[in-house]
């Protein structure tokens, strides 16, 4: 640490030094711990300079002439402690944060300013995230959210940090904030530390409770076509889609003497259009067409069908999750030696390399066939299967 009058020196020396390009040359002066003297052209100021994950930042700390070096690095320790962890009290010291409008409205903001990037699925769980479990922080002002008060909204839901709903909504949360609170309390390396207990290991994903293929067409035998819940079971086998992409089906996306089902990409997980060929299997169980925009599949109201209506416990007490029978068909598939990508496109998710990993947008777009042919022969093969009248090809 330097003397005053080491400072005051220093800040003398830098007076008429000049740069290459004739302009006042800035030196710092390296005073430990990552606080710098900052002299040019017979001024100074302090400044500590710190690493933000794989960002070096500064942090302005006074004037040289009214911040003595004791000061100086006083509040070099008083702002990383609070950096780390803003929660913290400081004997002696007093923070003033701008209180700024409450969450409520700068979500909202949020919401509405990226509504034009996301699909309408996005649109609707993001919201409903932030809604739900940050519901806490509405009243709060920006400024004075803490990182205990982020944490308590996310340790209901939190699994470890990665691809679920906890890491989803910390992220939502800190991108709501960016801009309006000067340390956001959600970022990650602030969350981390135990006293907030969020796991810092991600929780290792389990498959979907699959129906195994060689049960499939026993159960399918079971299944009542003149009950509505049943045929949109029904449906959701033959198909491969996703529930809530069954569920929301109208009429005016089926085509029913071209044998295409065509779902917008407003309803879909990746936001894109998709067509799904449809089986002389699957044409059977939608019943009688209806006006354009009704649903295929309604209630005993007319209403949208719940989640719940289809449930494989709710309505036959077993243990099976709806989803996994995507990963009894995606098994079925493999083992019948279908293509990789021809069982990605039928399940709507991206397409793979040879690896398996997912390609990325710039792959994707050199690779834009639908392999529409291949999906419509595996669609009929598979309603084959579960109706019982082919099996498995060896």
């Amino acid at each position: 640490m330097f003397s005053p009058k080491q400072v005051t020196t220093k800040i003398k020396a830098s007076a008429g030094q000049m740069n290459a390009k004739g302009r006042p040359k800035v030196i710092k002066h390296p005073a430990g711990h990552g606080l710098y003297l900052i002299a040019r052209d017979g001024r100074g100021w302090w400044t500590y300079q710190y690493r933000d994950g794989a960002k070096i930042k500064s942090k302005g700390l006074g004037s040289a002439a009214a911040v003595t070096p004791t000061q100086a690095n006083k509040a070099r320790e008083t702002f990383s402690v609070i950096r780390r962890n803003p929660d913290a009290v400081i004997p002696g010291v007093v923070l003033s944060t701008p209180a700024g409008p409450p969450f409520a409205t700068v979500r909202d903001q949020f919401l509405a300013h990226n509504a034009s990037l996301w699909s309408a699925k996005q649109r609707t769980t993001y919201a409903n995230l932030l809604k739900t479990y940050a519901a806490p922080l509405d009243p709060i002002p920006v400024g004075k959210i803490t990182v205990a008060r982020v944490a308590g909204c996310l340790r209901p839901i939190w699994t470890g940090p990665g691809h679920n709903r906890g890491s989803r909504l910390r992220s939502l949360i800190e991108r709501a904030l960016n801009g309006h609170a000067p340390n956001n309390p959600a970022r990650w390396e602030l969350l981390k530390i135990s006293t907030h207990e969020l796991q810092i290991k991600r929780t290792e994903s389990k498959s979907h409770d699959a129906m195994p293929a060689g049960e499939l067409p026993a159960f399918f035998g079971r299944l009542d076509m003149g009950n509505a819940e049943h045929r949109a079971l029904a449906f959701i086998v033959l198909t491969g889609v996703r529930r809530s992409d069954a569920l929301g089906a109208c009429w005016r996306e089926i085509d029913v003497d071209g044998k295409m089902w065509f779902i917008p990409g407003a309803r879909m997980k990746e936001g894109k259009d998709h067509f799904v060929p449809l089986s002389d299997a699957a044409i059977t169980v939608l019943g009688e067409a209806g006006k354009p925009d009704d649903l295929v599949f309604p209630s005993r109201r007319g209403r949208h069908l719940g989640h719940d209506a289809v449930s494989l416990k709710n309505l036959f007490g077993l243990e099976y999750v709806l989803h996994g029978f995507r990963t009894t068909f995606a098994s079925w598939a493999e083992e019948a030696g279908y293509r990789t990508n021809v069982i990605q496109q039928a399940l709507a998710h991206r397409k793979k390399g040879e690896n398996g990993r997912a390609l990325g947008s710039q792959d994707t777009a050199y690779m834009r066939a639908t392999l529409y042919s291949d999906r419509k022969l595996l669609m009929d093969e598979w309603a084959a299967f579960v109706v019982g009248t082919k099996g498995a090809r060896a």
